[in-house]
């Protein structure tokens, strides 16, 4: 799986990167983006729609915790809202913005009527204990071991993993990200790559990027969006 943060117009390029490899995708799109950056427009989006999933990151991008709980409702609700006018369909997707959230935050999500929220913890090759703190694997982004592991350790102190993490073999990210999506397939695990399309043009990630679809598109094994994984998912575990 591959998902995608913050609605950013180049979100169509990644897109579109995604189709040429055999590839699926979904994109957690605020309707506004309170930062300043600039976000896709309501057509942009249903053209991203017809091909990928497009899912809610809130109404402005505004971190949750950092607001009123009222404001907190608010901003996920109208998010929502306001994504389903855009799109003419129900949006069964959330993710924290800036991967900030509690309980409560995550009960406000469900109660919404979304269906999961991502998080943004990592090194993760499973669904997590509940659908609406979905782990991640990997973000596109050349962190180095001790930062990928500082993302974690929080999340490892407090609960087991239901995953082997493989040693880090490679010092060099992009080798570490392969190994790890074949160490996925061969566990017949999950592997969850995601990023943001603005931080790939601001490093000049493109060619990389586009490398690792090529790469992952050869791999035997099913590409999905997070709606459908989470689908065939709740299917597995009913039987």
């Amino acid at each position: 799986m591959t998902s995608w943060d913050d609605g950013h117009p180049l979100d169509l390029r990644i897109g579109e990167m995604l189709i040429k490899h055999g590839l699926a995708g979904t994109f957690f799109v605020p309707i506004q983006n309170r930062e300043g950056d600039a976000v896709m427009t309501g057509a942009e989006m249903r053209e991203l729609d017809s091909a990928h999933e497009v899912a809610s990151h809130t109404r402005t991008h505004r971190y949750l915790l950092s607001c009123s709980s009222s404001d907190a409702l608010a901003e996920i609700e109208t998010g929502k809202q306001q994504l389903e006018d855009f799109l003419g369909h129900s949006v069964e997707g959330f993710c924290y913005p800036g991967g900030k959230f509690d309980q409560k935050i995550s009960r406000m999500v469900r109660n919404a009527g979304f269906s999961y929220a991502r998080t943004v913890e990592n090194l993760r090759i499973d669904f997590g204990q509940n659908l609406w703190e979905i782990p991640t694997t990997l973000q596109f982004y050349p962190h180095g071991p001790s930062t990928l592991l500082k993302n974690s350790a929080r999340h490892w102190a407090f609960s087991k993993p239901t995953l082997i993490l493989p040693r880090f073999r490679h010092r060099d990210f992009f080798a570490y990200a392969r190994y790890l999506a074949q160490y996925c397939v061969k566990s017949k695990a999950i592997f969850h790559l995601w990023g943001h399309s603005w931080e790939i043009e601001e490093f000049g990630l493109w060619a990389e990027l586009d490398n690792f679809f090529d790469f992952l598109g050869d791999l035997p094994c099913p590409s999905q969006t997070l709606r459908s994984a989470i689908k065939s998912h709740r299917n597995w575990t009913d039987s």
